[in-house]
């Protein structure tokens, strides 16, 4: 986080949740894949959406019935290697509608963990220490993203600094000078 960053509640819904709930009319059936503490589902009930959650691991969201309207994801596809993301990725576009909305975010190439730890078959990094040592990482530059994305038409893709929205508890970064990296998708299918 930059020094002159306020500190994050940790119970505000990520910023994607939000901008999906807005983007959708009353009434869309939304996956939300990873709801975490559910931090990120109040807007989504507020907006009147119908919402159903799946767990991060891939066998499990391939029972879901869609299509959906709308699919929200901010963490669940940071984890595992390039080619794990890339199938969950898309085992989700068979499930969202022609129009339908996708937000997600995806580790960056610039985070600080990229390329730190053991290097995973598949593209991943595995951290050796701290709260998330030995799980799998996937980071993305912009052409191998965009190329992931290539079912959806990208409304935004944008590297935010991890710590300007959910802060240190939830990403700390290995050095306060090196924050953590993720790309925040707004896309279309």
């Amino acid at each position: 986080m930059r020094p002159d960053a306020h500190p994050v509640d940790s119970q505000q819904p990520h910023p994607l949740a939000a901008r999906l709930a807005r983007a959708l009319p009353r009434g869309s059936r939304v996956l939300v894949v990873g709801a975490g503490s559910g931090r990120s589902l109040p807007p989504l009930r507020d907006a009147g959406c119908e919402i159903e959650i799946a767990d991060a691991d891939d066998q499990e969201f391939r029972c879901f019935c869609g299509p959906y309207d709308g699919i929200l994801s901010t963490h669940a596809l940071l984890h595992g290697t390039c080619e794990t993301v890339a199938s969950r990725v898309a085992i989700l576009t068979a499930y969202i509608r022609e129009g339908g909305r996708f937000h997600a975010t995806f580790g960056s190439t610039l985070d600080p963990r990229c390329g730190v730890g053991v290097y995973l078959e598949g593209d991943g990094w595995s951290s050796q220490d701290g709260p998330e040592a030995g799980v799998p990482h996937a980071f993305f530059h912009r052409a191998a993203l965009e190329a992931l994305l290539r079912p959806f038409s990208a409304g935004s893709m944008e590297e935010r600094e991890v710590g300007e929205v959910v802060g240190r508890w939830a990403h700390p970064a290995h050095d306060p000078a090196r924050p953590a990296f993720h790309w925040f998708v707004e896309a279309a299918r």
